[in-house]
């Protein structure tokens, strides 16, 4: 996978968050782990306003250090897992026929993709991640 279709995932998985919240108690947001690849890839997104929403929803935060397939193939392995919300948009390189609900590409490990953000901006994208 290239780097810039790497998926920057946990400022994805926070915007999902924030819309699941909206329709969830607390205590059942609470139960979700989120496991992240690539930190680095995060740089433009200020490591005090990802720290406070994790701190926010008590997300527990596992690192993979490994390029993203193998790190989604160990993952599966690991934590055996049906739906995983990736929240790519539309503009974005692997976004090419994707929809809200799209399965794994060939050759790849078998999970449906959740894409909750595929029709947000970029602008957008950010916005809801540093107001809510």
């Amino acid at each position: 996978m290239k780097k810039s279709f790497q998926i920057q995932i946990i400022q994805r998985i926070i915007s999902a968050l924030n819309n699941f919240k909206e329709k969830s108690s607390e205590r059942e947001l609470k139960k979700h782990d989120v496991t992240i690849s690539r930190l680095t890839s995060l740089k433009r997104l200020p490591l005090a306003l990802m720290e406070g929403k994790i701190q926010l929803y008590g997300l527990k935060i596992e690192t993979i250090r490994l390029d993203f397939k193998s790190g989604l193939e160990a993952l599966l392995k690991e934590k055996p897992t049906k739906a995983i919300f990736l929240g790519t948009r539309i503009g974005d390189p692997n976004a090419v026929g994707q929809e809200q609900f799209s399965p794994s590409s060939p050759g790849w490990p078998p999970f449906m993709r959740v894409n909750p953000i595929l029709d947000w901006s970029y602008r957008l994208f950010l916005t809801k991640l540093a107001y809510t």
